[in-house]
């Protein structure tokens, strides 16, 4: 997005105009210290559950503007892990197995049930009525948590090596982050007989895996991020590569957003359709080691290790992002007539159904601001009016579905006669929020700017005499006399016109002027009318006439051009003319 000039105080004088973010785009809120080892994050509504290591599990409440620390469980083990189910926290807690804690008031968690693992449990999914937990070098066991109270075996995988990770995809597969033997898919329909479908093996060491539309988004350490193609399980395919500037540790996916946590690095946020360009809409990096992220709203939460839990504010990374340009350009110089079609791209990360700003309500502007400070509002039926005025009011943002084609019908042409004597203006589209994410008080605006320049070359018109002579001919008695005229079209080649021919007398006042049939009269009448005007060219007004058939004096030749047309904004046509003077001696 732009920074534009004029519109700051023209649009709307309340509004926030939204800087672009630069380098990060991702500012730290607050921040939980630790005395442990803060490994896993989760969310649910606006409460974030942290898996904290010795100290157990913690709630914050991301919203609040106080202390964010709402509740806390000390675990009997290390909590590595961590998944929340409506009332129902379960927690990888190390040695100690899966623990079940009941969070239906987070100020005061209480133990529900508990599953002894084989090893060590340092990650956990839940599926259904079941959770699977990741239980080190023992590959991963599927528990039986229908009844919370007293969860039990239902199977288990047979050992798979140093597994670290595991998420469980909408296709009903397990995908399992093993950190020296790559991305591996598991069919677990059926607990006492889970089935490996297919492997990646990757050249880094796999830590974490998200799931989205048939891709697999792998944190693969030192060799950055992965994209596979899994909508083939059993033959999972290499799509995609970034490298990163730390380790990569963990990946969340919201919509169409993926967070990206690499290690001491911190993180980083990629649009999913620019992922293999690898450019991030927005970064964080002050020092924190990020091993694990949590995306919800604009709000990120993220286990920074021995730094503990940090909330970032994302907004800036995720709010709407509009693009105006005008055949792909943002500066564009035209003639008056020049075909215009504005472009128009949305984000669709912020817009689609679902995304965190789908559902603001707010009005579209379209707007065109001369450079004097005139404002000129595009309305619905593509019709322009004379001051502020929205296009489309009081719509959610993803209701604004026009914009999302390179090139809308809406706002096509010059918006009128005008403009064209403004040498410079400026194009706006943008979209005033009813709503204040950002949360600085006042409404959220988001645009983008268009600079036009107007090249305008008018219609010239040269008179002129004897020899070529121009302003004035002067002719002896004996002489001979013609007049003659060059109209020049300039821009104007199929602008129509009307063309006087005037002989004024100065000492009688007197005015003649010359009618479609080459004669002269008093009446005011065109000479040639409703032309274009690269079809008049040349005109003769007095062909080789004896000078002595005029009465000595002075006279004036004028050939003009009136169009339809109201450039100067004057209320009247504008006129272009040219004049000859001739001496009779």
């Amino acid at each position: 997005m732009k920074r534009p000039g004029v519109i700051l105080v023209l649009l709307v004088s309340t509004c926030l105009m939204v800087q672009p973010c630069g380098a990060s785009c991702v500012n730290l809120l607050r921040s939980l210290t630790t005395t442990s080892l803060t490994k896993g994050v989760a969310v649910s509504g606006s409460l974030v559950f942290i898996a904290d290591g010795e100290e157990g599990v913690k709630i914050l409440d991301a919203g609040s503007t106080g202390t964010p620390l709402v509740g806390s469980y000390d675990t009997p083990g290390f909590a590595f892990d961590l998944a929340v189910r409506g009332d129902t926290v379960y927690v990888a807690d190390g040695g100690c197995g899966l623990l079940l804690l009941d969070v239906t008031y987070p100020e005061a968690i209480s133990p529900l049930g508990h599953y002894q693992t084989f090893g060590m449990a340092k990650s956990v999914e839940v599926q259904g009525s079941c959770a699977l937990v990741i239980d080190y070098a023992y590959g991963f066991q599927i528990v039986d948590v229908s009844d919370p109270t007293a969860p039990s075996y239902a199977g288990h995988s047979a050992g798979l090596g140093d597994i670290w990770t595991m998420r469980m995809g909408k296709d009903g597969y397990l995908y399992i982050a093993d950190i020296g033997n790559g991305l591996r898919i598991w069919d677990v329909d059926d607990p006492e007989q889970p089935i490996e479908l297919g492997r990646f093996d990757t050249a880094g060491y796999v830590l974490d895996v998200a799931i989205q539309d048939g891709v697999a988004y792998v944190a693969d350490g030192w060799n950055g991020f992965l994209s596979l193609d899994v909508s083939a399980p059993n033959n999972p395919v290499q799509i995609g590569h970034i490298p990163t500037d730390g380790y990569a540790f963990a990946i969340d996916i919201v919509n169409d957003l993926a967070y990206l946590s690499e290690g001491h690095a911190g993180m980083r946020i990629i649009s999913l359709d620019k992922f293999h360009a690898s450019q991030a809409a927005g970064a964080f990096n002050t020092g924190f080691s990020i091993f694990d992220t949590a995306a919800f709203g604009k709000l990120v939460v993220a286990a920074a290790g021995e730094s503990g839990t940090i909330i970032l504010d994302a907004f800036e990374a995720i709010h709407p992002h509009i693009s105006l340009t005008i055949g792909g350009l943002e500066q564009v110089t035209l003639k008056p007539w020049s075909p215009v079609i504005w472009d128009i791209e949305i984000d669709l990360r912020s817009f689609s159904p679902g995304g965190f700003y789908a559902d603001r309500l707010g009005d579209a502007y379209w707007l065109m601001v001369s450079d004097n400070g005139d404002i000129y509002s595009l309305l619905s039926g593509n019709t322009w009016h004379d001051g502020l005025a929205p296009f489309l009011s009081g719509v959610p943002v993803n209701a604004l579905n026009f914009s999302q084609k390179p090139a809308p019908d809406a706002a096509q042409g010059l918006p009128g006669a005008c403009f064209i004597p403004q040498n410079r203006m400026q194009a706006f589209f943008g979209f005033l929020s009813g709503s204040d994410d950002s949360g600085d008080g006042v409404a959220d605006l988001f645009f983008d700017s268009v600079e036009i320049s107007f090249e305008m070359a008018p219609p010239e018109i040269r008179v002129f005499g004897n020899n070529d002579t121009e302003e004035v001919l002067e002719v002896s008695a004996d002489g001979h006399i013609s007049v003659h005229a060059d109209v020049l079209p300039g821009d104007y080649q199929e602008a129509t016109g009307d063309v006087y021919v005037l002989l004024a007398i100065p000492e009688m006042q007197l005015a003649f002027w010359l009618n479609g049939e080459g004669v002269w009269d008093s009446a005011i009448v065109p000479y040639r009318s409703d032309l274009p005007i690269k079809d008049i060219a040349a005109l003769s007004i007095i062909e080789d006439i004896p000078a002595g058939a005029i009465p000595p004096g002075e006279y004036q030749f004028y050939v003009g051009l009136q169009l339809p047309l109201d450039h100067d904004c004057d209320g009247d046509y504008d006129l272009y003319y040219s004049m000859l003077r001739v001496i009779v001696k």
